[in-house]
């Protein structure tokens, strides 16, 4: 679904740019809060108001606008189905319906370390971010090495599925170096 919604690359997000999005997403959140403390309100309100700031900033595409809308419908259904009293529902009773163990994780390959998961995403997998361009470039064999140890640790932190992203928009950079090295055994998945 996210595929379909997203006019750019999912990694934009973790750009400079991303993090003002994400701010400014935040801080229109707790104003309808501060508006309505009703969940019901809130949820169709935000959703309503997130797809504004994402359709502005491009991230959504304009066809594709009402997703978070239908969205927040079908969390409400599930919620009166479950016989949840969203009526007296307030925006603070939301967080206990999120299932920490279930959520989405994003995490640097260092805060990983020490971890597992079901499922791991590594973004951004392609030569000039793992290793570093400027390891590459410096021949720094050190730095090389540690790019090469962290995307190890990375790939093991998946118990069962493992997905890496990389993109074709720089002509010269292929996928990272490292992807077909003999641990991962990668030739024959394909």
């Amino acid at each position: 679904m996210v595929n379909g919604v997203l006019k750019t690359k999912m990694y934009h997000i973790f750009s400079y740019d991303g993090n003002v999005i994400i701010y400014r997403l935040i801080e229109a959140g707790s104003k309808i809060r501060d508006k309505s403390p009703r969940a019901v309100d809130w949820l169709m309100m935000a959703s309503e108001e997130f797809e504004d700031i994402l359709v502005k900033e491009g991230l959504i595409k304009q066809e594709s606008k009402g997703i978070l809308k239908e969205s927040a419908r079908c969390i409400q259904e599930d919620m009166i189905k479950n016989k949840v009293d969203i009526e007296n529902l307030s925006t603070e009773d939301l967080g206990l319906f999120a299932s920490t163990g279930r959520n989405l994780h994003l995490l640097t390959m260092h805060r990983a370390k020490g971890r597992e998961f079901d499922a791991v995403a590594i973004i951004d997998c392609h030569d000039g971010r793992i290793p570093d361009f400027r390891a590459i470039r410096k021949r720094d064999s050190k730095r090389i090495e540690e790019a090469r140890r962290l995307l190890y640790v990375s790939i093991t932190r998946a118990r069962r599925f493992l997905l890496y992203i990389t993109d074709d928009e720089e002509y010269r950079l292929g996928p990272s170096r490292f992807i077909c090295e003999s641990y991962l055994d990668l030739e024959r998945y394909n």
